[in-house]
């Protein structure tokens, strides 16, 4: 069974959708699945035996000159033989344009969906206890306050326009496969005609060793930067609020801030004693090793996550996530003990309860319970039962 993937950014470039891609190529590679992948992503992770094809018209800004560099090389001759000698095309983001072409030459086709492109052009959904307004007015909350631009603003009824052509791309494809019951849900509300085509898998777990805990000092981590649907300005306001409550509390801080976060977050921690580091974008394994040190992980985000990595990580890495219910968050932690940190999406007092909930554990009390999260995620992302669904959807 030979397999063609075709994606514009591949692992480790993006976030939590290339890390699964890496994960699942992985997995079918080590089934004995030939597999070719033709990626935008030039400093890529490389896997034994997988093929890795650099193409630079998929590296590209955006979605937009994306599909135009689709179109293109579906009228280019050695790309059309690429897809004659593969059984399978894997779609993984956003190369919809060749879904058609795949048809025509009678591949069969799989696109993975790790977020609400389909239905939206920011390929987000803000959640409805934070946002009750249409979609249009939703993407310019988003443009305007995510990016900061003017211009993305401005442009964004156009982007949304265009953005109608990937309902029609997808009726092609063969399957769908979404990443929680909830992301099917939002996308089947607006698309019900692809109800037949979704498939619910959970991404699968990556290969992480659990470092021992070292807990000193209550420290709390938070890994979204500045951004503003990941909920950076409600951490902040629940450190303003409660900062006479929290003295004791570190917070470290992680991802891409600009500077105006930072003397926003320094100007904080000054005037509330709070220590608040600064760590910035840092590689995933060096994330992965603030997890023994931090008491919980605070997933504040105000969009409806499909299946977020970052809860799921530390949950494996006996780490209590302090997680807004957005998305598939609740799917993650339900029947475990996390559940009770969960919080209303964009509740600053809620999200200060947890905070201080989780301050005031002892350390046999925290140990106990990152050992229960471990055993809780370990089962429910099963690896033998989620490779079982992959190898069944990929065999033709």
């Amino acid at each position: 069974m030979k397999i063609l993937v075709v994606t514009e950014k591949y692992w480790p470039e993006g976030g939590g959708g290339t890390l699964a891609t890496h994960l699942i190529v992985k997995l079918l590679a080590s089934n004995n699945f030939k597999i070719s992948l033709l990626t935008g992503t030039k400093q890529l992770e490389k896997i034994a035996f997988v093929k890795h094809i650099y193409i630079p018209q998929l590296n590209v800004s955006n979605k937009v000159k994306l599909w135009i560099s689709c179109m293109i090389l579906m009228k280019v001759s050695w790309f059309k033989k690429l897809l004659k000698n593969h059984d399978v095309i894997y779609i993984p983001r956003y190369c919809y344009p060749i879904i058609r072409l795949a048809k025509q030459l009678e591949k069969k086709v799989i696109v993975h969906l790790h977020d609400y492109q389909p239905i939206s052009w920011t390929a987000a959904v803000f959640n409805s206890k934070i946002s009750n307004i249409n979609q249009f007015k939703e993407i310019l909350l988003y443009e305007t306050l995510q990016h900061n631009s003017i211009l993305r603003t401005v442009i964004s009824p156009t982007l949304s326009e265009i953005n109608r052509l990937v309902p029609f791309w997808l009726e092609y494809a063969d399957e769908i496969i979404v990443v929680s019951k909830k992301q099917a849900k939002i996308l089947l509300a607006v698309l019900p005609q692809f109800r037949n085509k979704l498939k619910v898998i959970y991404n699968p777990l990556p290969s992480l060793i659990p470092l021992p805990k070292k807990i000193r000092e209550p420290i709390f981590l938070y890994l979204g930067g500045d951004s503003y649907v990941k909920g950076f300005y409600i951490l902040l306001s629940a450190i303003q609020r409660f900062f006479e409550k929290m003295h004791g509390i570190k917070f470290l801080l992680a991802g891409t801030c600009g500077a105006k976060a930072v003397k926003l977050i320094r100007k904080l921690s000054s005037k509330s004693g709070i220590p608040i580091k600064i760590l910035g974008p840092i590689p995933y394994r060096e994330v992965l090793k603030l997890y023994p040190v931090s008491w919980a992980s605070i997933f504040s985000s105000i969009i409806e996550e499909p299946l977020p990595y970052t809860v799921m990580e530390s949950m494996f890495m006996e780490t209590i996530p302090i997680a807004s219910a957005v998305g598939g968050v609740p799917e993650i932690v339900e029947n475990s003990i996390a559940k009770r940190y969960l919080f209303n999406p964009g509740s600053v007092d809620e999200l200060a309860d947890r905070i201080l909930e989780v301050s005031s554990m002892t350390c046999d009390e925290l140990i106990d319970m990152g050992y229960k999260l471990r055993e809780h995620v370990i089962k429910l992302f099963n690896n033998e039962r989620i490779q079982r669904k992959y190898l069944d959807i990929f065999s033709v």
